[in-house]
């Protein structure tokens, strides 16, 4: 019996605890997720920390709405805390729809290279919705395309890191 507990407190202190001190350091919240994990959001200026067995290396992804998506191995080889330090490396877009009608498409291009994205949109826009993606810093053009199929173009839109540009559609109903 006393080998047996040996053995269990030489396991113990063979898988012991790290920590990982995440802090988002973008204007706008953050997510990340360890492993296969869920996902943990982390809101403007602040610092989440989560505990981690060790030895091992473990996978951090990680996005924002200023902070583009990414991976990053941390190894875990002794107790301690690891600090990881997310920074904005976008900027974001907010479309509000304070139109009548119905936004059902909404593709983005570098400005007046006429090289349009897919449709951002994952459900319809409604009066009063708004979305948001994060951006690349530059210019862009959007083209938006209602419920009665008429075009819209905004151009020459900024975005620059770590700031949320916002759009307001306001195309009037025939």
């Amino acid at each position: 019996m006393s080998l047996m507990a040996l053995m269990m407190l030489f396991i113990g202190a063979c898988y012991s605890d790290a920590e990982i001190a995440v802090k988002n350091n973008s204007s706008e919240e953050a997510w990340v997720r360890l492993d296969y994990d869920s996902k943990r959001f982390i809101s403007p200026g602040n610092t989440i920390y989560i505990s981690v067995s060790y030895p091992r290396v473990v996978n951090l992804s990680y996005e924002g709405l200023h902070i583009l998506p990414g991976d990053i191995q941390i190894e875990l080889n002794t107790a301690g805390t690891r600090y990881v330090s997310l920074e904005a490396n976008c900027g974001s877009l907010n479309l509000y729809n304070s139109s009548p009608r119905e936004i059902r498409f909404l593709y983005v291009a570098s400005a007046g290279t006429n090289s349009y994205s897919g449709n951002l949109l994952d459900h319809y826009l409604q009066t009063g919705d708004n979305f948001v993606c994060s951006l690349n810093p530059g210019y862009y053009d959007l083209r938006i395309r209602d419920d009665h199929n008429n075009i819209y173009y905004l151009t020459a839109v900024p975005i620059e890191i770590d700031k949320q540009t916002t759009r307001i559609f306001t195309a009037a109903s025939n």
